[in-house]
């Protein structure tokens, strides 16, 4: 069976704002799981790189990761206390990833602010709660 960070999503769905200092990052809950997710306009590479870079400076050891489809990555690692971490990337498009952030079943809202917080910094743009208008 698939890391909970990689199966779909089921059942209601609560979107809330993640508050001040994340940028565009949205919190998402069902079932009992919980992740963060935003909207970065920049190629799957691109978010690919600059998430493990964030995850190593967070001290998140990479456990692995997969390429399911061309348009679509996960990564794993796991925290210096061992909860696992997932990074699901999906690229609607060559120039916008959607990147989702899981940390253990019930998510962690500090580590996944930061993380989002370094990436945004990480890629130099901020992110967005839906995918961005790119132009070109």
């Amino acid at each position: 069976m698939a890391p909970y960070f990689v199966r779909r999503l089921c059942g209601c769905v609560a979107l809330l704002g993640a508050g001040a200092g994340v940028g565009g990052a949205t919190y998402v809950e069902s079932g009992g799981l919980a992740e963060y997710q935003a909207y970065y306009p920049v190629s799957l590479e691109q978010a690919s790189a600059a998430s493990r870079t964030v995850s190593g400076e967070m001290h998140i050891s990479y456990t692995g990761s997969i390429q399911k489809k061309t348009n679509e990555k996960a990564i794993y690692g796991k925290t210096m206390d061992g909860t696992k971490v997932g990074v699901k990337l999906e690229s609607p498009s060559a120039k916008v990833t959607k990147v989702n952030m899981g940390v253990g079943l019930m998510g962690n809202k500090t580590l996944s602010q930061r993380f989002f917080r370094l990436l945004s910094r990480q890629l130099g743009v901020q992110a967005t709660v839906t995918p961005p208008a790119i132009h070109g």
